[in-house]
């Protein structure tokens, strides 16, 4: 069986799987994000790394294999080294090494080994059996309209006119039963009670409108916030992580610092975090070029 499937089978369960004398696989764990261009939303799950300044045989790598494949924990190394010999090999010869599950490693043209994923395998065990959804926009349905049919002028103009006619014929024969000064009563009366009853309800609405606040909505947040760290290395004790510090200092990186112990016990050493994903990667790519050409990015989430 090929070393890189006792890598995989171990990033499962670890973010750092070291091959001792090449370097280490780190993966990192990150959340659902939504591809725009494609329409797809991707489950959380694990991304991984290459870091070829960890080579110090932890252990980990060589008890798994030699507990697989029954054989002793030396004959482990040695199995692990040999992989190793052919992998340098192939990589000074500027040759493309292909790990079957977990990406591509190939040196380029300025002498920087760099590892592509393939990002097939999911190795976050809490997002077994969840895939990619593709999901396309909603589509407002056309509404449909109705229509009224309207009767024509010449038909309403007859209906009004009929109308007119038997008001005024009534209006004449009620004149004709009462004399001027009752209507003139009736009329002096009527006009007092609505003009009362208009200044009633002009007053009420008036303190209505007085008294009426606007409703105060308030909004709870809860933003999550996100944070790219470039790391420039991980350690295992504060003493080691702390020397680091002060010689990115010296260098003149002011908010380098070490971050808190992970679950994997080891104190990464940051040149300092971004917030926006694109600075922090071309930050990383300056960084590699004049500093520390196996610095990487760990993005972490914070409330």
């Amino acid at each position: 069986m090929r070393l890189e499937k006792y890598i995989s089978d171990l990033l499962y369960r670890h973010q750092c799987v070291v091959v001792p004398g090449f370097g280490a696989f780190i993966a990192e764990e990150v959340s659902a994000t939504y591809n725009p261009k494609s329409q797809t939303f991707i489950p959380p799950r694990k991304l991984v790394y290459l870091n070829t300044l960890l080579k110090n045989n932890d252990g980990l790598l060589a008890q798994y294999i030699a507990r697989e494949k029954q054989i002793t924990y030396s004959t482990a190394v040695e199995f692990i080294s040999e992989n190793v010999t052919m992998w340098n090999s192939a990589i000074e010869q500027k040759k493309p090494i292909e790990l079957s599950g977990l990406g591509t490693i190939l040196k380029n043209e300025e002498g920087i080994v760099g590892f592509e994923a393939y990002g097939i395998q999911n190795y976050l065990t809490t997002s077994f059996g969840l895939s990619n959804v593709m999901v396309s926009k909603l589509q407002q349905a056309e509404k449909e309209t109705k229509i009224i049919p309207i009767q024509s002028r010449k038909s309403g103009y007859r209906k009004y006119a009929q109308a007119a006619a038997a008001v005024l014929i009534g209006a004449g024969a009620w004149f004709g039963y009462n004399n001027y000064q009752e209507y003139t009563y009736f009329e002096s009366q009527k006009n007092a009670v609505t003009q009362a009853v208009n200044d009633k309800v002009q007053q009420q609405l008036q303190q209505a409108t007085f008294f009426i606040e606007p409703p105060q909505i308030k909004f709870e947040t809860n933003e999550t916030k996100i944070n790219h760290y470039l790391i420039a290395g991980a350690f295992r004790t504060e003493k080691r992580a702390s020397v680091l510090v002060e010689e990115l200092k010296e260098k003149g990186f002011e908010n380098a610092r070490f971050l808190s112990k992970t679950k994997y016990n080891l104190y990464p050493v940051t040149y300092g975090s971004y917030t926006d994903e694109t600075e922090a990667r071309e930050k990383l790519r300056e960084i590699q070029k004049t500093d520390n050409k196996e610095a990487w990015i760990l993005t972490q989430e914070s409330k």
